[in-house]
């Protein structure tokens, strides 16, 4: 076999050649199959050239596995394999969704990553370096995983100076690194909306003598209270006006004088809603009026679906929202849209900002920064309004381009706008230099607005369900240097590197990982607690403990032997098992006897001398002189 395969990685997309590039007389045969729990080979993305290769286009994660190569003639068989690795970079199953909740109630933001190799996770704060690991916690925060690998960040009690606080998701591998940002809103019970009228008084107009009937359904928390005015003027109980149920008053034997303006008012600590409805009452018999009265429910369209936030710019947001399949007895006229923000010096009530927009989005501008903002939307036909929809969460715009969370100095949202939307640093390489550095190296496709670097690293070794502890570094961006050795790090220890961009308070996304071990060291520690069995009159069997930290891959251990009446010890190279039977002893001779562990670096220190005498009267070991513990027969 002239060139046979070699192992790869690659990622998610990309193709792939294994070689096997054979000679022989007569010419081999060559055939290729596949080991994998995959299955059989991917057909349709794979084929063998003409020079043997075999290519796999368009690879996913499942095409993982060991490929091998089988040649044969009548001379005789090889085989020769190879094993590919597929990465993906993270992508996300389930992004944190923002979320609003009141003071003193717990919240939690759900977070679920898909990649290969397995991404590390964490959440992070704006504005803040802190990161925060599965299992471990930051304030009040806490992160947990679940069973099925999705990440939560929980916050058990939360506060109003919780509120405003920006929430990032990052989850980084080998392949790249995603993130993705969302808020948490923190309300009083002062700062609830309004409550909201779900069904108003309608325009009527009927005949003298006839009985109306006005609708006023209103919920809120707390549960409003309905009155009702004419014309301004609060409208009370007769002979002729049933206010029994304040949702419903019923108005009999009609006059011209009922004709007029009807409010519903509905009103709670949170607020105030109104609804006018017109009534006019009028002779039967005259041609020129058009008589109607209040339309039923199935009339008018269903309520849209909640509205969100599509975009943000300062002092604007764009919302949108979803069609309700039920839209009445006639074509749809449009959409009212109503806004709540609670304004110093303005009472709290729903302001109509549009009506029969066509939907289904709407901008509404001349906003206040820092204020938080409420939508509803209503759907209209030509029989009416229906009712509402569900409230939008609060929205509070700023001057952040694309998500609108920041400083309103445009060169901070610009660089906001170019760290936090786009990927531009790739770490390139992480490469041991020694047992406790390691150089890292990176590229930077857009340097504009990269101030500096925070280096992350975390350790690796540790058990899975141990909360991971995490260092950091800053390093500036000069434009020259693109490396960086991180020191003082644990010998023989694996990490994974990440790094994060930042333009003053603003950080971007993280760059994808590398991990890699430091190298080894000779063990700086000795073996411990040594023993020494006596097995017959010339022979001990030794035994001790490996050194608590090695600092690499264990070699083997060595011996030195010493007696009081030689210059030079005798050395003994042993395997790494801690034992060693020690033979062609003489009695009555006093042996120093030492053991050191030994790596790919070199020799550790020796531990102590321990003494050993075989006395040839009673067979046993010298008890009167300094050693380790020493098993008497």
């Amino acid at each position: 076999m002239i060139r046979p395969p070699e192992d790869i990685t690659a990622l998610v997309g990309t193709a792939v050649d294994f070689p096997c590039y054979v000679g022989g007389d007569p010419t081999p045969d060559v055939l290729w199959r596949r080991q994998a729990p995959g299955g059989t080979m991917p057909l349709g993305r794979v084929r063998v050239l003409e020079n043997r290769t075999l290519r796999l286009e368009d690879v996913t994660l499942l095409d993982q596995g060991r490929y091998t190569c089988d040649v044969d003639n009548f001379a005789g068989v090889l085989s020769a394999s190879a094993v590919l690795t597929v990465h993906a970079p993270p992508t996300f199953t389930t992004r944190p969704l923002a979320q609003t909740v009141e003071t003193g109630q717990q919240v939690s933001f759900q977070c679920h990553v898909t990649g290969s190799p397995k991404p590390l996770i964490f959440w992070s704060f704006e504005g803040d370096r802190s990161l925060i690991y599965p299992g471990s916690s930051a304030g009040n925060f806490e992160a947990f995983t679940s069973v099925d690998g999705q990440s939560s960040l929980i916050l058990k009690n939360a506060q109003v100076q919780n509120s405003g606080t920006v929430i990032i998701c990052s989850a980084v591998n080998e392949a790249g690194s995603i993130s993705t940002r969302t808020r948490l809103t923190v309300t009083s019970k002062e700062d609830r909306p309004p409550p909201v009228i779900i069904r108003g008084p309608s325009n009527q107009t009927l005949p003298l003598h006839s009985v109306a009937y006005l609708i006023c359904e209103a919920s809120g928390t707390p549960k409003p209270v309905i009155s009702w005015y004419k014309e301004s003027v609060p409208v009370s109980s007769s002979s002729r006006i049933n206010m029994t149920n304040p949702g419903q008053v019923e108005l009999y034997n009609l006059s011209k004088e009922d004709s007029g303006a009807y409010t519903c008012v509905a009103s709670s600590r949170g607020g105030k809603a109104t609804w006018t409805g017109h009534l006019l009452v009028d002779n039967p018999k005259n041609p020129n009026i058009n008589f109607f009265k209040a339309p039923e429910v199935v009339m008018v369209p269903g309520p849209p679906s909640r509205p969100h936030a599509l975009n943000q710019s300062e002092g604007s947001v764009t919302i949108t929202w979803g069609q309700n399949n039920k839209i009445g007895s006639s074509s749809l006229l449009g959409y009212q849209v109503e806004l709540f923000g609670r304004e110093e010096g303005v009472i709290p009530t729903w302001t109509i900002v549009a009506k029969r927009v066509p939907g289904p989005s709407f901008t509404q501008h001349l906003l206040s920064p820092g204020v938080p903002y409420t939508f509803l939307v209503r759907a209209e036909n030509s029989h009416g309004i229906g009712p509402p929809s569900p409230l939008s969460e609060p929205i509070i715009v700023g001057p952040d381009l694309g998500q609108n969370w920041g400083s309103p100095d445009s060169v901070l949202s610009e660089a906001r706008a170019s760290l936090v939307t786009t990927n531009i640093i790739k770490l390139t390489d992480a490469i041991p230099v020694s047992s406790t550095a390691v150089k890292l190296a990176w590229e930077v496709t857009d340097s504009t607005y990269v101030e500096g670097l925070y280096i992350y690293y975390v350790s690796v070794n540790e058990q899975p369900e141990t909360p991971k502890s995490y260092s950091m570094l800053t390093v500036l961006h000069t434009g020259a240097s693109s490396s960086f050795t991180v020191n003082s790090l644990s010998k023989w220890t694996r990490y994974e590197f990440f790094l994060i961009p930042f333009y003053k308070a603003i950080e971007g996304q993280p760059s994808n990982s590398r991990t890699v071990r430091t190298l080894e060291d000779v063990p700086h520690e000795p073996p411990i607690n040594m023993e020494a069995l006596l097995l017959n009159s010339t022979a001990v069997w030794l035994k001790w403990k490996p050194p608590p930290s090695i600092h690499g891959e264990l070699e083997g251990y060595k011996i030195e032997v010493k007696t009081n009446g030689s210059l030079t010890p005798t050395l003994i190279n042993v395997g790494t098992a801690p034992t060693f039977l020690l033979g062609n002893l003489t009695s009555g001779v006093v042996y120093y006897i030492k053991v050191a562990a030994s790596t790919r670096a070199g020799v550790g220190p020796f531990s102590p001398a321990s003494t050993l005498r075989l006395d040839p009267a009673s067979r046993v070991t010298d008890n009167s002189l300094p050693r380790y513990v020493i098993v008497k027969i």
